[in-house]
C-alpha cells in the first residue's frame, strides 16, 4: 500500500511537471518511457513493477487535463490578440478614409484656387488688370495715368463696387465688367463715371475710351445726376450698360462720334432725354441704337 502511494504520488508530482529524479521518503522516483504511448510514468526504486496498466490511466488522465486547459488558455489567447488586432485594422481603416477624404477636400480646394488662378491669369491678359469688389478703382486708373499714360484695361469682377466719388476715366482706357453682376454704385452726389476732355480744340478731346458691360447705379431714388458723363469726348463707345436710379442715364456734352448702344435705361419717366440719353446742342454726330428702357417694378 505505501508503494502505491508513492507512485501516486510521483505521478502527480510528473505531471506537474518537476524534476525527473526525486527524492521522497529515502526512495528515488524514476520517470520510465510507457511503451507505445509517448507518456512516462514514475514507480519507487526498489518496490518492483508497478501495474503498467492502472498506471498509464491516471497519467493519461492527468496530462489530457493539463493539455486541455493549455488548449483553452491559447485558444483565449489567440482570439484576444484575434480581437485587438481586428481593432487596430479598423483604427487604421478610419484612419485611411478620413485621410482619403482630408486628401480629397484638399485636393478640391487646391483645384478650385488654381482654377481661379488661372481664370484671373486669362482675365489679366485680355482685360489688363483685374479689380475685385473693395478695390480701389479709381487708384488703378491713376496708376495707369502714370505707368502707361493713361491707357489700358480694366476687368471689374461681379459683385458691388461702391464709389465714394465720381470715377474719372481718361483716354484710350477700356473698363469691362462681367455684365449686369458686376455693379459700380455711386453715392448720388454726382455723376458716376465721367469722361472729360480739356475742350477747346481735338486734340484737347477724351478719346477712344470703351465702358462696356456692367451696371450702373446712381445710388439714390431717382438721384438727380447723370450715370455716365461725356464731355468733350469723341470717338468712344458706351455699350451693354445697364443703368438704374439715374435722372439722365447718359448725358452727352459737347461730344461727337460717340457710339451709345445696346444699353438698358432706368425706368424714370423725368429722364430727360429719349431713351434716357441727355444731349446738349453742342454735341453732334453720335450714334444712339438698340438702347432699350426697362419697365418699371411696380
Amino acid at each position: 500500500m505505501r508503494g502505491f502511494l508513492l507512485l501516486i504520488n510521483a505521478m502527480l508530482i510528473n505531471a506537474l511537471d518537476q524534476s525527473h529524479i526525486i527524492p521522497s521518503n529515502g526512495n528515488l522516483l524514476v520517470k520510465l518511457p510507457v511503451s507505445g504511448t509517448g507518456l512516462h510514468i514514475v514507480r519507487a526504486e526498489g518496490e518492483g513493477s508497478v501495474p503498467t496498466e492502472a498506471t498509464e490511466v491516471v497519467t493519461q488522465g492527468v496530462l489530457v487535463a493539463k493539455m486541455d486547459e493549455l488548449k483553452t488558455k491559447t485558444v483565449s489567447r489567440f482570439e484576444e490578440l484575434e480581437a485587438r488586432l481586428a481593432a487596430k485594422l479598423a483604427d487604421a481603416k478610419n484612419v485611411s478614409i478620413h485621410g482619403q477624404a482630408a486628401l480629397k477636400k484638399n485636393q478640391k480646394t487646391l483645384d478650385a484656387e488654381a482654377a481661379t488662378k488661372i481664370e484671373e491669369s486669362i482675365d489679366a491678359f485680355q482685360f489688363g488688370t483685374v479689380v475685385h469688389p473693395g478695390d480701389d478703382i479709381a487708384a488703378v486708373l491713376a496708376s495707369l495715368a502714370n505707368v502707361q499714360g493713361g491707357s489700358g484695361k480694366v476687368f471689374l469682377k461681379a459683385g458691388i463696387h461702391q464709389l465714394s466719388s465720381t470715377l474719372l476715366v481718361a483716354s484710350t482706357v477700356t473698363l469691362v465688367g462681367e455684365g449686369p453682376s458686376t455693379v459700380l454704385k455711386g453715392n448720388g452726389a454726382g455723376a458716376v463715371i465721367k469722361l472729360q476732355g480739356k475742350g477747346g480744340g481735338a486734340k484737347d478731346r477724351l478719346s477712344q475710351v470703351t465702358l462696356r458691360a456692367f451696371a450702373v447705379d446712381c445710388g439714390g431714388d431717382s438721384a438727380t445726376t447723370p450715370g455716365v458723363w461725356l464731355q468733350n469726348v469723341e470717338a468712344s463707345f458706351v455699350e451693354h450698360l445697364q443703368f438704374s436710379n439715374c435722372q439722365n442715364d447718359v448725358q452727352v456734352t459737347s461730344s461727337s462720334k460717340n457710339w451709345i448702344q445696346d444699353n438698358s435705361f432706368s425706368p424714370d419717366p423725368t429722364n430727360a432725354g429719349v431713351g434716357g440719353i441727355a444731349e446738349d446742342e453742342s454735341a453732334s454726330h453720335n450714334v444712339y441704337r438698340r438702347n432699350s428702357v426697362k419697365q418699371k417694378e411696380h
